[in-house]
């Protein structure tokens, strides 16, 4: 009977106002207990903690439900969260360390990103399951992480000097190079690293298919792009291109961003995978990035004029893969 979607139901929200975050998780460890364990009232529970940046409360609270409920999308996105946010708690404290960033102060961030992701992924195979509801929250989560889990990774001391440092960085995710200053404290992340961007790359793709069918926020206020509920997107199309472009932005090297300033005709110069980063860094990269092109009034016909320069004469025949020649038919399409 609440008169909005609140974050709690209203009797919590009105004691986290009104009394104190600590009454309001006693409530809800009496409620626990009373309905037999119920694992709502441990999803509730390990929201409330995460809320309040009591992580270690809300990974056990997190756990508890999902030992109960072990194929529930909505209760594996929760505890997605409570990683997530772990995971931005300790990358802020990085960032407001005066120390250069290491292998070894940021392997514990990675190590709760990585594992934040792998909810989300599990959070997406339960999605798909369930016949009955639809819940896209883990794929958008994901890419959320991955994106500033690259960030992260480019900040580094090692790989934050200059062009020599970022292309180093994409040495080691692009292949099977490991810098030494990594190699240990690092170690059991290399594999799953080294598949980042491609992690990232698949989500974006499935977000593009799932919005291509329910576009159905165009007139939502650019400056309306996140609800506060969990971490839900409210305009998903424009968080999609602008997700697309920065996941672009930090994977292109010295000779993708010469293309992108000078707009010279470089494209030949570049390997699949650099012109795919620099597609997505223009706001290509899927079917739904590409049609929202349609809506911009200003820089367009440019844009897509260089996405379609990034691609050969004739796809069909080289070497690119069904995507790629998806995203080529629809960007010559748009520029039509």
């Amino acid at each position: 009977g609440d008169k909005c979607d609140s974050f709690f139901s209203p009797l919590i929200e009105h004691v986290c106002k009104n009394e104190k975050p600590d009454k309001a998780i006693e409530l809800l460890r009496e409620a626990f207990k009373c309905f037999h364990d119920e694992p709502f009232f441990a999803q509730q529970l390990a929201r409330l903690h995460y809320k309040y940046e009591m992580f270690e409360e809300a990974e056990h609270w997190a756990e508890t439900a999902a030992r109960k409920l072990p194929n529930n999308s909505y209760i594996l996105d929760t505890k997605g969260q409570v990683y997530k946010r772990w995971f931005q708690a300790k990358w802020k404290a990085i960032v407001n360390d005066s120390e250069p960033n290491t292998a070894k102060n940021t392997a514990d961030a990675v190590k709760t990103a990585l594992k934040a992701m792998q909810c989300f992924q599990d959070c997406e195979r339960a999605a798909t399951a369930d016949m009955e509801n639809i819940n896209n929250s883990g794929y958008f989560a994901e890419v959320d992480v991955g994106c500033n889990l690259l960030k992260l990774i480019f900040s580094l001391q090692l790989f934050a000097n200059g062009t020599r440092g970022h292309a180093d960085c994409l040495k080691y995710l692009f292949s099977d190079y490991i810098p030494e200053e990594l190699k240990d404290d690092w170690e059991p992340f290399h594999g799953r690293l080294k598949n980042l961007y491609k992690t990232v790359e698949d989500a974006l793709e499935w977000i593009s298919g799932d919005l291509s069918y329910f576009q159905t926020d165009t007139g939502v206020d650019e400056d309306e792009i996140y609800l506060s509920h969990e971490g839900k997107i409210n305009n998903s199309l424009q968080w999609l291109t602008n997700i697309s472009s920065k996941f672009g932005r930090y994977l292109i090297d010295a000779s993708s961003r010469t293309f992108l300033q000078t707009g010279r005709s470089t494209a030949n110069n570049l390997t699949p995978i650099q012109k795919r980063m620099v597609i997505y860094r223009l706001g290509g990269g899927n079917v739904t990035s590409i049609l929202s092109k349609l809506g911009e009034e200003k820089g367009a016909v440019d844009t897509l004029n260089k996405i379609l320069s990034l691609y050969p004469s004739n796809p069909l025949i080289s070497k690119f893969d069904q995507r790629d020649i998806v995203n080529y038919t629809l960007a010559s399409i748009t520029l039509n």
